[in-house]
């Protein structure tokens, strides 16, 4: 570049050894500012002991993510909680020293004096991001649980407390009359309505056991369970009936007898459902009766009318059903009726009176 104490030679010579006594002077100078720039340095950064053994084990990535990957062999880490555990690489350009004392919650960094700042900065970033993070999760919230509830809220395996944790950044710790949940507000503000209302639907949980004919348990069941679920939905409850006859229901409750059928639930639901079966049953009781009985075959035709007029009139009229066989099979034809008990005395009767008339002529 220009330099007018050099341009102004004219001998070229004394020119040249200007040049060089230029160039050696600036190599000089920039060696000097290099030395002061690799020049070691001591810092301490302040870290708690509960975060230095994961920065300890993750050196490479902190490094990293301080720029400072290109020291990477000429920066030290010494960590206060473990400080036997850091000595210097066998690449390391720093002289091993006699270590001072160093404080539990406090990280060593030496290094190049740019390096060295870079690394404590980001020491420094991890530790408020640290305590930022736990500050969020630190909310707390303690929910008054009855002892004789706590297992039923834990659930079989945890499985009740695993349901209320899906999804939500909090832990669950069960005492023996409460339930303390940490973590993020919201969250731990949804899960603690949650088990305060499970906590409230099981002490208002009751438990029914009623008596009805086992011969009526299929009609309260109703086709694929249809009906019993309809009114399990209905109140909120819990509709057991014997399995298979034999009085069991499942492996946590007391056996249930051929005749008998468990509502749990709360207490209003399980009045209500309770008040629905035993309405049903009452029906099915009137409505069963049952008359069995022959007709001659070639009376059929006038008993069912044309189009089934009469028949139809018969049923409408005693509130039965009215099932008849073949007429083809043989001499008589099977006649079925089912309904009230004066339902069925009076559909038979109208049968009865068909044939006889038919009978007379």
């Amino acid at each position: 570049g220009f330099n007018p104490d050099v341009d102004r030679v004219a001998d070229p010579a004394e020119r040249e050894r200007k040049t060089r006594e230029l160039l050696r002077q600036t190599l000089e100078e920039f060696r000097s500012t290099l030395a002061v720039s690799e020049q070691p340095v001591t810092l301490v950064a302040q870290v708690p002991v509960a975060q230095q053994g994961a920065m300890s084990s993750s050196q490479e990535s902190l490094l990293k993510a301080a720029s400072a990957s290109d020291g990477a062999n000429r920066v030290v880490l010494r960590f206060g909680s473990i400080a036997s555990a850091e000595t210097p690489a066998q690449n390391s350009r720093v002289t091993p020293r006699k270590e001072e004392a160093l404080a539990a919650d406090s990280v060593e960094v030496r290094g190049p004096a740019e390096a060295a700042a870079r690394v404590v900065a980001e020491l420094e970033r991890r530790v408020a991001q640290a305590a930022a993070s736990l500050a969020l999760r630190s909310f707390r919230a303690d929910v008054p649980v009855p002892q004789s509830l706590v297992a039923r809220v834990v659930g079989r395996g945890g499985e009740t407390l695993k349901k209320l944790r899906a999804g939500r950044d909090v832990t669950i710790d069960v005492g023996d009359n409460s339930v303390r949940i940490a973590g993020i507000r919201a969250d731990v503000e949804a899960v603690s309505t949650e088990i305060s209302a499970l906590v409230e639907r099981l002490a208002d949980e009751t438990s029914e056991t009623i008596v009805v004919a086992a011969e009526l348990h299929r009609a309260l069941i109703g086709s694929g369970g249809k009906f019993v679920k309809r009114l399990g939905d209905k109140y909120h409850v819990r509709i057991q009936f014997p399995k298979n006859g034999n009085g069991e229901s499942n492996d946590d409750d007391e056996p249930l007898g051929a005749d008998q059928i468990r509502i749990r639930g709360g207490r209003a639901g399980v009045a209500s459902a309770k008040s629905e079966l035993l309405e049903l049953a009452a029906y099915e009781i009137e409505h069963g009766h049952t008359a069995k009985f022959t007709v001659p075959a070639d009376c059929l035709p006038h008993v069912v009318g044309r189009a089934g007029s009469r028949i139809s009139e018969i049923k409408d009229a005693s509130d039965t059903r009215i099932d008849l066989g073949d007429a083809s099979a043989g001499p008589t034809v099977d006649v079925t009726i089912v309904g009230t008990r004066s339902g069925v005395a009076q559909a038979r009767a109208a049968i009865e009176a068909v044939v006889a008339e038919q009978q007379s002529q």
